[in-house]
């Protein structure tokens, strides 16, 4: 094989997306978009970031070597030509022109040499990191076997190119590049600000299409401004997007139809009454809804107990009583629509479903009993986490219901935090059961499964096991270039997880919302963030 050059193949993807509007004929919309997030920011640091709300706000105001086009193909944005070894281990990259952050420093490829080096640095605790673990040295500096974070395997050539060298070639490295754990930092910065850096809009610089302006670190409003320092600054639409934190749907939908935001989501009970009405909309996300278990936790560290949880949980009158048939019940952690079983040739997630996981509460009974015997126990009580939204109350209430009636001598009390305070218990595994949602950050089941990996930080409730952690790493070496045999790890993996059950998968995501019609140009996507405003206008 030769050298390959991506930048050509990449451009054009560019060329029909990103830069398709000349410069020349953009105008900004004078009218502020106004739009609702159901949860508070918890940081705009992109290698702490572990919320959605988060995340989406970090990817409008910064952006790395690629981002995410329509389709969720990558494109190039800071990079301007990558080329690839005859292996496929090392990538050369060459930056743009006059890249600059939003105080007007230029951004250099130490910058991205400093950002990833935070990233992989386990006092970051980042959720990102594991996406990092075929870079040379990553996974050791990440699990604290090696603490010189020099050794990465990225360097800066000089201040426009970088090298990364890779342990295998990976197929997905320009979907993997547009995440925000990828993004550069500026370190001059940082060292000025000190801890608080990310902790509020003043204390975190951008290289995005917005700036952040009026966050203080706790407030429920706040603003994306256009960064005139923005490299493709020409190509941005609005000059400004409001944002605002309401957690209450009925409120939400108040001020939606009294025009004061533009974007709301709606309830379930909402949902009946607004189908079909202009602006309603079903978003389709690569996202898993599942209740992680603590299996370091009482009877939780029993697996007999945890297939039982599975078993005793109706998914389909979850999806249908508690969702209003807005969103679609799993069996798999990875969700249907993200890639196509090579073998099979049906959808990876249907392709890999274990059969007789569902829904049986005869066979939940007796396998509670048989854990309860196991474990001494004829009573047992556990919490359930979660957050303090209209939606997340009534799957809890509905998961309490559900396990406390088939599954005899389980107490379950609910628990709910706004998500910031729910994420950092999650993270720190104080939990015994949490209801959580997982974004896929690029479209391969590597998105979701790497979750499991033993010492993934998004593995909140401490599972191991062996035969999962070589099927996925034979999945991001040995068999990398070869995709049947990939996608048959893959689904060794998968298959593992839904007999193991470190976690009972619940639902495939699918948002109903009201987008006020004369919003026009909101990119959405399917993994990473949901929304991209740079095209955004409001008529």
């Amino acid at each position: 094989m030769n050298t390959k050059t991506l930048a050509l193949m990449t451009l054009a993807t560019a060329t029909l997306g990103w830069m398709v509007t000349p410069a020349g004929d953009v105008a900004a919309s004078d009218k502020i978009i106004n739009w609702t997030q159901s949860a508070d920011l918890s940081t705009l640091d992109p290698s702490r970031a572990p919320d959605v709300a988060s995340s989406q706000i970090i990817d409008q105001s910064g952006q790395g070597l690629y981002r995410s086009g329509k389709n969720n193909e990558p494109k190039l944005a800071d990079a301007k030509k990558v080329d690839v070894s005859e292996d496929g281990k090392t990538w050369t990259i060459t930056l743009r022109d006059n890249l600059k952050w939003s105080n007007g420093d230029p951004v250099t490829a130490q910058d991205y040499v400093y950002g990833w080096q935070r990233t992989i640095d386990p006092k970051n605790a980042s959720t990102s990191a594991n996406l990092m673990y075929n870079i040379e040295n990553a996974k050791a500096l990440n699990t604290g076997e090696q603490t010189d974070l020099s050794a990465l395997g990225i360097k800066a050539l000089d201040d426009k190119t970088l090298q990364i060298n890779l342990l295998a070639p990976e197929p997905m490295m320009a979907k993997i590049l547009t995440e925000k754990g990828f993004y550069p930092q500026n370190q001059a910065f940082e060292a000025k600000v000190g801890d608080k850096y990310g902790s509020t809009s003043t204390d975190t610089l951008y290289n995005g299409p917005f700036k952040v302006v009026g966050w203080n670190g706790s407030n429920k409003s706040y603003r994306l401004v256009k960064n005139k320092y923005y490299i493709d600054a020409k190509q941005v639409k609005p000059k400004e997007v409001h944002f605002q934190t309401v957690t209450d749907s009925s409120t939400g939908y108040n001020l939606y139809q009294s025009n004061k935001v533009d974007y709301t989501e709606l309830s379930a009970t909402q949902i009946k009454g607004v189908k079909g009405k202009a602006g309603y909309h079903q978003i389709k996300q690569a996202r898993t809804q599942y209740l992680a278990f603590n299996v370091k936790t009482g009877i939780l560290s029993n697996q007999t107990a945890r297939q039982a949880m599975q078993r005793a949980i109706n998914k389909a009158a979850m999806v249908k009583n508690v969702m209003s048939d807005s969103a679609t019940m799993s069996k798999t952690f990875t969700p249907v629509g993200i890639v196509t079983d090579p073998k099979t040739k049906t959808d990876f997630a249907k392709a890999n479903a274990v059969k007789n996981t569902g829904y049986n509460t005869k066979e939940a009974k007796r396998l509670w009993q048989k854990a309860m015997k196991q474990e001494g126990l004829k009573k047992t009580s556990l919490t359930l986490l979660a957050d303090n939204d209209d939606s997340s109350k009534n799957q809890a209430q509905f998961l309490q219901s559900q396990l406390e009636s088939h599954l005899p001598g389980l107490q379950v009390t609910v628990k709910t935090q706004p998500k910031t305070a729910r994420v950092k218990a999650m993270l720190s595994s104080q939990f015994e059961m949490v209801l959580v949602g997982w974004n896929g950050d690029y479209a391969d089941p590597l998105a979701f499964l790497a979750n499991w990996q033993t010492g993934a930080t998004a593995n909140f409730g401490n599972w191991t096991d062996e035969n999962y952690d070589a099927a996925l790493t034979a999945a991001q070496t040995t068999d990398v270039m070869d995709n049947e045999a990939r996608m048959a790890d893959l689904g060794r993996a998968e298959k593992i997880y839904q007999t193991q059950v470190p976690a009972t998968t619940l639902f495939d995501v699918t948002n109903s919302v009201m987008i006020n019609p004369k919003v026009t140009g909101v990119q959405i996507n399917t993994v990473g963030a949901t929304f991209d405003f740079t095209k955004a206008v409001k008529k």
